[in-house]
């Protein structure tokens, strides 16, 4: 086991599964520990729990399926499934994301373009490997799609922010790459985006993307050359355009995708992000009761995947920007999760409605960790928003 200890705080990083259950078995039930997905700055009294030495996968093309161990990066996994005609549910990746582990992934459970044609990632995991925080080793799911048995409890791990158990491998099912990928940009402001996605979907377009931001929406198309020619000329169609006049990549040799760009700014952003979900219909006239409030002026900015109604809003601070968005929210009956850390001016990473079900949430917190020894944002906001001490 590879580690450090910085004062009074730990970093350790097991490579192997049955190390990261004796690290936890052996520590003291009053330790406190947090589960991340790769380095990061230890914190006093905690012990920092990484998966990024655990390596090593399984892939069986055969089967669209991957077994890997959650320190594997994600661009390696790319790379090496690209050379079988395989990918992840998961694309595209930025540069920093190519640098992730698999474990900082599934703890996240953030949202990218490929949500609306292969579903989010907890749809594509099979099984799951995982530590409890008192050393117990257990797995749930299977390591192939058609050898699934028992409770599902490896998809809860998916977003969990290392409130559950340290996930030390998953299995994860594979899709072909297509044939032919093409993406179709035109202006729009985010009402025009939403008609032309109406539009779009009525017309029996088969969108694997749809990405708005900045003014702009971009249609991502999949599939055998003729069905893309044909999806092209409709869209050309609704956008009144001639087809060769249309602003079309093709796959990645084009310009880089709208959907990246938008990525790579939501990474890059100083400020707090914020997900949540919408019918398609509702998205544009949010964006008008948070020009109305005031909040754009500000610097509250929103960007969507059009397709799946999931909305990621950046807020400049903790302030007052984000408590008077987090009222409109719930105004409008519209939940919404931090998925930056807030700091220590703001506990809860829930915004506006609250989820149902947070006391069952509590419930299954104490299930897995009822000493409470896990550090976790999830966790804190659930114990908070139930009234139960953390």
């Amino acid at each position: 086991m590879s580690g450090g200890v910085k004062g009074a705080a730990r970093w350790l990083g097991p490579t192997s599964s049955s190390a990261a259950a004796e690290a936890l078995a052996s520590m003291e039930p009053e330790q406190r520990v947090r589960i991340v997905g790769h380095t990061q700055e230890a914190m006093e009294g905690v012990v920092t729990l990484a998966c990024a030495e655990l390596r090593g996968y399984e892939h069986s093309p055969a089967d669209q399926t991957l077994v890997a161990a959650t320190g594997e990066r994600l661009g390696e996994i790319e790379a090496m499934l690209a050379e079988h005609g395989q990918r992840i549910s998961v694309f595209p990746l930025t540069e920093r994301q190519k640098g992730m582990t698999l474990g900082a992934l599934l703890g996240g459970g953030k949202d990218v373009a490929s949500v609306q044609r292969y579903g989010r990632l907890r749809e594509s995991l099979i099984g799951a490997e995982f530590v409890l925080p008192d050393g117990t080793r257990a797995h749930s799911g299977g390591r192939v799609i058609k050898n699934v048995a028992g409770y599902d409890l490896a998809k809860i791990m998916v977003g969990s922010l290392g409130a559950l158990a340290f996930v030390t491998a998953a299995s994860l099912r594979l899709y072909p790459l297509p044939r032919r990928s093409v993406r179709v940009r035109a202006a729009a402001d985010l009402g025009a985006a939403v008609a032309l996605v109406d539009a779009a979907n009525r017309s029996g377009v088969e969108l694997a993307t749809c990405e708005w931001g900045g003014g702009e929406i971009e249609f991502g198309i999949e599939g055998p050359s003729a069905a893309v020619e044909a999806a092209v000329t409709r869209l050309a169609g609704l956008l009144g355009k001639e087809v060769a006049k249309l602003e079309v990549d093709e796959g990645d040799s084009g310009a880089p995708s709208l959907a990246l760009r938008l990525a790579e700014e939501r990474e890059s952003f100083d400020g707090i992000l914020v997900k949540l979900g919408t019918r398609l219909s509702r998205a544009s006239a949010l964006q008008a009761e948070i020009i109305a409030e005031g909040l754009a002026d500000e610097g509250v900015w929103m960007h969507s995947h059009l397709g799946t109604g999931i909305h990621y809003l950046g807020v400049p601070g903790p302030g007052g920007a984000l408590g008077r968005l987090d009222l409109l929210l719930q105004r409008a009956g519209i939940g919404g999760q931090l998925i930056t850390d807030p700091g220590p001016g703001r506990g809860s990473v829930f915004v506006g409605r609250r989820p149902g079900g947070l006391t069952t949430m509590r419930r299954l917190l104490d299930g897995f960790d009822p000493l409470g020894r896990l550090v976790s944002p999830m966790r804190t906001s659930i114990m908070e928003e139930t009234g139960s001490a953390v």
